[in-house]
């Protein structure tokens, strides 16, 4: 349940990433309810980057998740779109997979 509120928060906030940071946690849970606490979040996130829902890397350099699930399913939404560049640091998909995607330097 965590897992998808991010990725739904992902989507309609930035499309293929999320900024993340601890203080973020508290609200999530407050979000999801169901009796879940920020400890709990926080360790469902680390689960996610132990099997690669999230990418690690790119949460440890820029505070973000995202990941190669995430951004294959924002690439078809990107063929709508006038502006198909993303942000190339946090960017993890191959060229080939991208389809279309532009990647842009990070400003």
């Amino acid at each position: 349940m965590v897992y998808f509120y991010l990725c739904q928060k992902a989507f309609a906030l930035h499309g293929y990433y999320l900024p993340w940071d601890e203080s973020d946690a508290p609200i999530v849970a407050r979000r999801i309810g169901s009796g879940l606490d920020a400890k709990t979040v926080t360790k469902i996130i680390n689960l996610c980057f132990e099997i690669d829902l999230f990418n690690r890397d790119v949460f440890e350099k820029y505070g973000v998740l995202t990941s190669r699930g995430i951004q294959r399913s924002f690439v078809p939404a990107m063929a709508k779109r006038r502006n198909k560049s993303v942000i190339a640091d946090y960017w993890v998909l191959s060229e080939a997979d991208s389809s279309g995607a532009q990647p842009a330097p990070r400003k």
